[in-house]
């Protein structure tokens, strides 16, 4: 019963005429209004997420540049130590976070490398005091010749040598005190100092 009446109210809709000055409603102001609200829904879209984007960032900024308890806060003090000497570590005698004074012992190294290089250092002290032994022989040697065996630039010469010599021979001298002579705190341990 209602059906009929409904369908004869849609015929009556389409049939109805328009009058003649009535302008024809505008499709292109929907089509505006369309635009500017798809427009609108993608900004909206667009300020959330970089809305949620900034608040990552400054949580984690927040959390891990500057961690945090109830009970206090988190500073680090990173101090680089390296050994004088070097080679493996045998011994560690510090613990983490541990508080050291200066000339406390950290850790011991294995003296292998140690002593090679003292030998070969203190190998290198002989050769060059040998030398300089040689060298002022035959530069006096040359001196107490007559100008009939030698001539005055040989005699130069040889001196010039013994000079070089003696200047090398108190250049690898000068680090006997630190090198040449082995205790066990360079022999292998190493503390820090300021």
């Amino acid at each position: 019963m209602n059906a009929p009446a409904t369908a004869d109210l849609a015929i009556e809709l389409r049939t109805s005429t328009v009058p003649e000055g009535t302008p024809a409603p505008s499709g292109g102001r929907n089509h505006v209004r369309r635009w500017v609200l798809a427009i609108a829904k993608r900004l909206a879209t667009l300020g959330i997420a970089l809305i949620a984007i900034l608040m990552a960032l400054v949580t984690w900024d927040y959390y891990v540049t500057a961690p945090w308890t109830r009970d206090g806060r988190v500073r680090v003090q990173v101090a680089s130590v390296a050994p004088q000497v070097s080679g493996q570590i045998t011994e560690l005698r510090v613990g983490d976070n541990q508080y050291v004074h200066q000339g406390d012992v950290l850790y011991v190294i294995d003296p292998f490398d140690f002593e090679v290089a003292f030998r070969s250092d203190r190998a290198l002290l002989q050769q060059k005091a040998a030398d300089l032994q040689v060298k002022q022989v035959q530069s006096e040697r040359r001196q107490h010749l007559s100008a009939i065996a030698t001539t005055p630039e040989e005699q130069q010469v040889f001196a010039g040598t013994a000079i070089q010599a003696k200047a090398a021979f108190d250049a690898v001298h000068r680090l006997e005190p630190a090198v040449f002579q082995p205790s066990r705190r360079s022999a292998g341990q190493f503390s820090p100092s300021r």
